[in-house]
């Protein structure tokens, strides 16, 4: 079984380049057109490069700044829980009212039994 040599679209069948002048060297066009390719691929490859180096420092300053905003509300936080321990609640609202509605109650009853006292007189 004899298999036949694969062929490039570029490479006719006597072997030959066909992207190539007669004498085997590139035209000044594919040479300008390589150029113009290599600075255009060298280019974006630099471009490339200094958008990564200023995404690293952006994210190193990113970072910075969130541990400075997570440093803050800790604090902002333990300043919280502190004015709420301090802070008067309904709940001790309530407790100081029933106080002073029973110590009022025991002063109109001492006051009523202190009034019949003196009618009795």
């Amino acid at each position: 079984m004899s298999m036949a040599p694969q062929m490039s679209d570029d490479i006719d069948w006597d072997g030959k380049d066909r992207r190539s002048l007669p004498n085997g060297h590139a035209s000044v066009f594919e040479r300008h057109l390589q150029t113009g390719f290599a600075v255009i691929i060298t280019g974006v490859t630099v471009w490339v490069g200094v958008s990564m180096i200023e995404l690293g420092k952006e994210a190193v300053k990113t970072s910075t700044q969130l541990t400075q905003v997570r440093e803050d509300m800790k604090s902002l936080q333990e300043q919280s829980v502190r004015a709420i321990s301090d802070r008067y609640t309904a709940d001790q609202a309530r407790r100081d009212l029933a106080v002073i509605s029973l110590q009022l109650q025991k002063l109109e009853d001492r006051m009523d039994r202190s009034d019949s006292e003196k009618a009795k007189r």
